[in-house]
């Protein structure tokens, strides 16, 4: 990723279109983390758009375009902070240009969830329901008793509440 942006800036890529680095550095980054997925050594839990799971208006754009958009918005904005900081001529237009994307995508995700919002009688109550039966009680002589009884008693106990 750092090797593409090197390249680009001494193409010279860079010295008409200064702004261009943050959008082509976040395209890069999610092209980077997309790849690290393919390959046996990738790991799902590493990406940038898990940890907005708290602030469930910022992910709401993932419905529409994949969390991929989301990691691509969250670097290009941090980029454009830090070209304000870089660029000072410029930081006017970076921070206008930051804060529409990123007010522009909370606003999106809390139209989509206020649209969304169900009333209380249209909700259902669900349950997960996890055995954790021991291994060797899975592969023992009983198998198929152990398993399905605890799965019993455990629906049963889950259709009470």
């Amino acid at each position: 990723m750092l090797l593409a942006m090197r390249a680009l800036t001494k193409n010279g890529f860079f010295e008409r279109l200064p702004l261009m680095r943050p959008f082509v550095f976040a395209s890069l980054w999610v092209i980077f983390e997309w790849c690290s997925t393919l390959t046996w050594a990738g790991v799902p839990w590493g990406r940038l758009v898990l940890g907005q799971i708290e602030l469930l208006p910022m992910v709401q754009s993932a419905s529409l375009l994949g969390s991929y958009f989301v990691t691509w918005l969250l670097v290009a904005v941090n980029g454009l902070l830090a070209c304000a900081i870089l660029y000072r001529p410029k930081a006017m237009l970076c921070g206008i240009v930051a804060g529409s994307l990123l007010i522009s995508n909370l606003l999106f995700g809390l139209i989509l969830q206020t649209a969304s919002y169900e009333k209380e009688e249209n909700k259902i109550t669900a349950a997960v329901i996890q055995g954790n039966i021991d291994s060797r009680e899975k592969w023992g002589p009983d198998s198929y008793r152990t398993p399905a009884e605890v799965y019993s008693r455990l629906t049963r106990e889950a259709a009470k509440e």
